[in-house]
């Protein structure tokens, strides 16, 4: 692997094929970190209608597939982590994929199921 530097710009120039897939596959653990953690970003309310301007629906009882009533159940049973702000109730997907998959959560995470 050599550096180029000229008039146009910086790049490198790839001279053995295990070069090309070392870099490949950092560029697809890189991408798939930053899937990762656009997916943790997300977060959920009650709400009737979805938020405009979001790529995912942030209604937390359409992300866990049940009516509102029972979301709210398990939010005041403290079965799935949240926080008020104002009167809103915030759910992280974090917290939502701790509930719906604790084994699963604790890998995503890189931790023990009993310290998750």
């Amino acid at each position: 692997m050599e550096l180029v530097i000229n008039n146009t710009g910086v790049g490198l120039n790839l001279t053995a094929p295990q070069e090309k897939f070392i870099l490949g596959m950092a560029a697809a653990a890189q991408a798939s970190e930053e899937a990762k953690f656009r997916m943790l970003a997300r977060r959920y309310v009650l709400s009737d209608e979805p938020t405009e301007g979001l790529d995912y629906d942030d209604r937390l009882h359409e992300r866990l597939g049940c009516c509102k009533n029972t979301a709210y159940a398990l939010l005041r049973a403290n079965a799935i982590k949240h926080q008020r702000m104002g009167k809103k109730i915030v759910v992280s997907e974090s917290a939502v994929f701790r509930y719906l998959d604790p084994a699963g959560y604790a890998h995503l995470v890189g931790t023990t199921q009993e310290a998750a």
